[in-house]
């Protein structure tokens, strides 16, 4: 089922072995029994939520370090959203705190990908 129009669903991401990541619905989400403590401590989606293709998602919120005015994002390095997000068609969106931003730019490599907003505590910054 798409995960695009509404209502909409939410997908939470799950760390795989490795360094890989998918996303899972969960259709219950207030309700910590629906997740597991996962990978880094962090609550992930149970595996009995079904698998959805990170392709069909209209958008998804991205966490990150930093942030600069050209919608480039620091990450802590696993790489897990930049494997998503290479084939990813929907909005990035990162989640941020104001003073995660950078007014230098910061260093992008080939693999890296823009953000086209990012919400903060006192804005939206909008790069597209």
């Amino acid at each position: 089922m798409p995960v695009f129009g509404l209502p909409f669903q939410f997908c939470f991401p799950k760390v795989l072995s490795g360094s890989l990541m998918e996303f899972r619905n969960v259709k219950k989400a207030k309700e910590e029994s629906e997740f597991d403590i996962g990978a880094y401590g962090i609550l992930e989606p149970k595996l009995e939520h079904p698998v959805v293709d990170h392709r069909v998602m209209a958008a998804a919120f991205i966490p990150l370090l930093a942030f600069d005015g050209n919608g480039g994002r620091l990450g802590k390095g696993k790489g897990y959203y930049d494997r998503i997000l290479a084939d990813f068609p929907g909005l990035k969106i990162g989640v941020a705190f104001e003073w995660q931003y950078s007014s230098s730019p910061l260093p992008m490599e080939a693999h890296d990908r823009r953000l086209d907003l990012v919400v903060t505590d006192k804005a939206l910054r909008e790069f597209r």
